[in-house]
């Protein structure tokens, strides 16, 4: 399984998660880099070979991070406490089905999750 990096816009009930999932995981602000652009997020993930995890949908622009060019992005659709969890429960259920992450965009809302290759 990859280490999956938590931009600074997820929540730390995610990352706490994830990593109680037994996953490898680390934040932008382990790395000292809260408050650097997207770009720069985007670059540190794939020198270091870290799936994003964000809620950001701006990765969600194919033109600008095509899905060949990364380790993974997963992006969460939340809005509030209640779709955080619900959230969490799809991330879950991709995190057990999925194995290869390089190359593709996920989008985890409520009720199910999408990739694009």
């Amino acid at each position: 399984m990859p280490t999956f990096l938590v931009d600074e816009c997820v929540s730390l009930q995610t990352a706490r998660f994830i990593e109680s999932l037994d996953l490898s995981v680390g934040s932008v602000y382990d790395l000292g880099r809260s408050g650097v652009s997207d770009s720069e997020i985007f670059k540190i993930a794939q020198d270091e070979k870290f799936v994003l995890v964000t809620y950001d949908r701006g990765f969600g622009d194919v033109r600008v991070y095509p899905p060949h060019s990364h380790n993974g992005i997963i992006i969460l659709r939340v809005y509030d406490s209640k779709s955080l969890q619900k959230c969490h429960e799809v991330l879950e259920q991709l995190l057990k089905e999925e194995s290869e992450f390089k190359g593709t965009l996920f989008v985890v809302d409520e009720s199910k999750y999408r990739k694009r290759k």
